[in-house]
């Protein structure tokens, strides 16, 4: 008989084939245009962060060259102020050895005199 069963569903008629056709094809476009999105989420993700590096090492670069900088100015610092210190401080030993000097030659000399006199005794 022709007669279908109930739960048996319909054949799509022209115009419901080409809805759905039509709903399948903005699917698919759907899906592309989101793929497509995320691929340039991801890509403005990767630039962001590829930038943020090269930001990074340059001022980490800066601040080393800074600092290099400051280490030296400090060392010239350190330098004139170890001069300004130690030239007094040099003098001041210079004169000592020279005293210390002048006084040995001079407890020598007694020496050489008390000596000199003694041997006038005996």
């Amino acid at each position: 008989s022709n007669l279908r069963q109930p739960n048996m569903p319909q054949p799509l008629n022209r115009k419901q084939r080409e809805r759905a056709h039509r709903w399948y094809l903005e699917e698919q476009q759907r899906k592309h245009q989101q793929q497509l999105a995320e691929q340039e989420r991801i890509r403005q993700q990767q630039l962001a962060a590829q930038q943020r590096r090269a930001y990074e090492a340059q001022l980490k670069a800066q601040q080393r060259a800074s600092l290099s900088q400051q280490i030296n100015q400090l060392n010239s610092q350190k330098q004139i102020i170890i001069t300004q210190e130690l030239n007094p401080l040099n003098t001041q030993l210079s004169q000592v050895e020279n005293q210390i000097v002048t006084e040995e030659k001079a407890i020598h000399g007694m020496s050489l005199e008390r000596s000199d006199t003694t041997k006038k005794i005996i």
